[in-house]
């Protein structure tokens, strides 16, 4: 899934949109107090954060990898 929007998006593009939405997140999180005794609310929270934050990743390792000598890009993130 991440491979194909950052093919769609770019990876800049698509870093950015991950970034802004794991902040919106973690700001609604703060914002919606009263949900916190939800099991539900806090499940898809964390569920959401952790999709967000992967694809924060992929576009990271893929900016970086596009960044890099094309050598050293396959050698280096490969043992990530």
């Amino acid at each position: 899934m991440g491979g194909m929007l950052i093919a769609r998006f770019g990876t800049i593009r698509m870093f950015q949109i991950c970034l802004f939405l794991v902040g919106l997140l973690a700001a609604s999180m703060g914002f919606f107090k009263l949900f916190w005794q939800n099991a539900m609310y806090v499940s898809a929270f964390i569920a959401i954060f952790n999709l967000m934050y992967t694809l924060l990743v992929i576009s990271q390792l893929a900016t970086a990898m596009q960044v890099c000598w094309k050598r050293i890009s396959a050698l280096q993130f490969t043992f990530l």
